[in-house]
């Protein structure tokens, strides 16, 4: 009868070589797969965020219905501002039901307060000279904001912010869009958009939505975005 050699049945180990030619083919494929994983991230924020400002364009038609066609007063503000007074904040709240922080902040927003999520921003009194408590939300309110009008007709831009719900050439008009912001000397040392939504990597953000007084929401790439409300030129402007 014969033995069975020993080595016959020994586990066959992987060789170096082998190994490290495993390595390279995952390297490989995490290297493929990165980008389009961080694609698909800010794809999905975009989208998102677009899907706020349509449930606040519900909310914005839900308060004209009330209140005999006129939009929330945004005189507070310095043209398209980020505040809202406490009364407003209450009414939504209560008897809107908007009860829900993350609809009030793009989630490209890195938030005012800089804190883990911008919706920190929600529970926070904001820091103004606006007379009264206001509060501070991640999207830039045009509507019914006498600061805007004055700065579209400075600028001569011919797209006035809507105050009523009836009014003309509400598909082309804005009520509340992303924040985009362009800060240079003398508020900061360098050219920054530094609190613009949607700002990922390099000199400028990637482009912003804007909720119209129709309902419809529009993403637009920044190549396509245009300066409309300017304190002082390369100092301090809101593009949509």
């Amino acid at each position: 009868m014969s033995i069975p050699h020993p080595r016959r049945h020994a586990k066959r180990a992987f060789t170096l070589v082998e190994l490290l030619v495993v390595i390279g083919i995952i390297a490989v494929l995490i290297g493929i797969l990165l980008p389009t994983l961080a694609s698909a991230r800010v794809a999905a924020k975009k989208i998102n965020c677009g899907s706020n400002l349509r449930q606040l364009g519900l909310l914005w038609t839900m308060y004209a219905n009330d209140w005999k066609g006129a939009y929330p007063d945004n005189g507070q503000g310095y043209g398209t501002w980020e505040l809202i007074p406490d009364f407003q904040r209450e009414l939504f709240v209560d008897k809107y039901k908007f009860r829900n922080p993350r609809i009030w902040y793009c989630p490209s927003f890195t938030g005012w307060s800089l804190g883990a999520n911008p919706e920190d921003d929600w529970n926070q009194p904001a820091s103004t000279s606006a007379g009264g408590t206001n509060w501070t939300l991640g999207y830039a309110i045009y509507a019914a904001s006498n600061n805007a009008l004055l700065w579209n007709q400075a600028t001569k831009n011919n797209l006035p912010p809507p105050y009523r719900a009836n009014e003309k050439r509400l598909a082309e008009r804005p009520l509340i869009m992303d924040i985009t912001i362009k800060y240079g000397p003398p508020y900061t040392g360098n050219i920054s958009w530094g609190y613009s939504a949607h700002y990922e990597r390099g000199p400028k953000p990637t482009g912003a939505n804007s909720l119209y007084g129709d309902g419809h929401v529009t993403w637009k790439p920044m190549a396509f975005m245009t300066k409309r409300l300017v304190n002082y030129p390369n100092s301090y402007e809101r593009w949509w």
